[in-house]
């Protein structure tokens, strides 16, 4: 995958710096121990360099005029959302609006790169292909750093991540955000027939990936109920539709008669499902959030901040209860039906923009990726913690612009004399 830096160098090796400084440098940094507990800690780096980023992009293409943003209300409102909770939290706890603010400078700092980040792929078709090239190659350079890792840990770690053992093997703690994102990007070159033999390996290894390294089960239940939908909506007749659906059926029976898979299985069952300590706490602290949610359901409990005690405490946080492994419960915990609202607001219209795409232009990995997230909101909300916010918020903006060109075409059938990108001022 050849990338040729000339014209959006400088912004696409700055950008480039931000995603692998956003991926703990791939795990090659000890990341933890460059933090002031309450100051300063590492994700600051990245998220400066994401402001600068920003600044400098706005400056130099303040001359692209974006007629309209199809998600600006969504953006927009974000920062009321973490105004709102900031003000919640010193009702509720005392804690400083500061406190309040500060942790969620993620949330909003991603989440408002959405116009600068808009304003790059629209300025060019070059910006666009060598963004999503850059996306890919580093997503590749990650998954083949982490399955070395994987096949020697038994024997060196040479990367600073957790690890643990789950279904009688290890399991390494890494951030998958990156790689799903790789995932539908490979998936869509396989349904598009682009270089069929390398993205076919990648996917091996993504799969390999996702069921032995990370041993995630509801990320992998999310993937395979995503794929499927994939191939159910896959414009192919029946004659080539019925062979591929037998042939993922004989292979998923196969893998169910080995012991690991058998174990991902398991969790289906009810009776067994209660004996997990992993569930049996994340159900204890939805029962915590939605009981102290009763009194102040529109406008929930404020943001927690882990320092302030009378925060730490109602979030049960000293009981292991803990707000990013709780998925949608916790976000309404903290924003109460209004962040719920905005939650359903931007993912129904990912997916109508997506099936728009999906009708128009044959593309399957939109509706495929927001069905992946819908999946994984019990739990995990990719979208939110960390820098998540950065990947939706890119995803969102290839669905927008590729969704503008399918209409530009539509308009220039109907009038040869328009001018391609007029509709969104290139």
């Amino acid at each position: 995958m050849h990338i040729k830096l000339k014209n959006n160098s400088i912004e696409l090796i700055i950008l480039s710096i931000v995603i692998i400084l956003i991926e703990n440098c791939f795990y090659l940094v000890d990341v933890d121990n460059i933090s002031i507990r309450g100051t300063f800690n590492y994700d600051d780096i990245p998220l400066a360099l994401s402001v600068l980023w920003s600044i400098f992009v706005l400056a130099k293409y303040k001359k692209v005029k974006i007629k309209s943003y199809m998600f600006r209300t969504e953006i927009v409102f974000v920062l009321v959302l973490v105004i709102l909770s900031s003000i919640r939290g010193m009702q509720l706890y005392g804690q400083s609006i500061l406190l309040g603010i500060r942790p969620q400078r993620f949330f909003l700092i991603l989440f408002l790169m959405y116009f600068p980040l808009t304003k790059f792929i629209c300025a060019s078709e070059k910006n666009r292909i060598d963004l999503q090239k850059v996306i890919s190659c580093l997503g590749i350079m990650a998954l083949t750093i982490y399955t070395v890792q994987y096949f020697l840990v038994s024997k060196v770690l040479f990367l600073y991540v957790p690890e643990s053992s789950r279904y009688g093997g290890t399991r390494l703690h890494f951030d998958s955000t990156l790689i799903s994102i790789l995932f539908f990007f490979v998936i869509e070159n396989i349904f598009q027939k682009r270089q069929m033999k390398k993205n076919i390996i990648i996917l091996s290894l993504l799969i390999f990936y996702n069921i032995f390294i990370i041993r995630g089960r509801l990320a992998i239940l999310a993937i395979a109920l995503s794929s499927a939908a994939m191939i159910l909506l896959w414009k192919k007749n029946l004659l080539i539709k019925i062979p591929g659906i037998i042939f993922g059926v004989i292979i998923l029976g196969c893998l169910l008669t080995t012991p690991l898979i058998s174990q991902y299985a398991s969790v289906l069952d009810k009776n067994i499902r209660n004996t997990d300590p992993n569930y049996i706490i994340r159900e204890l602290g939805k029962e915590n959030y939605l009981n102290q949610l009763k009194d102040s359901p529109v406008l929930g409990r404020g943001y927690i901040n882990e320092l302030n005690e009378k925060a730490y405490l109602a979030a049960g946080v000293d009981k292991q209860y803990y707000l990013n492994d709780n998925g949608i419960t916790a976000f309404v915990y903290m924003y109460g039906i209004i962040g719920g609202v905005w939650v359903i607001c931007l993912f129904a219209k990912m997916y109508i923009y997506g099936f728009k795409m999906y009708s128009k232009q044959n593309k399957y990995m939109y509706v495929a990726y927001i069905i992946y997230l819908t999946i994984l909101l019990p739990n995990i909300l990719q979208f939110y913690w960390g820098f998540g916010p950065i990947y939706i918020v890119i995803i969102m903006i290839y669905l927008e612009v590729n969704l503008k060109k399918a209409k530009d075409r539509d308009r220039l059938i109907d009038n040869p004399n328009l001018r391609m990108g007029e509709i969104y001022g290139i």
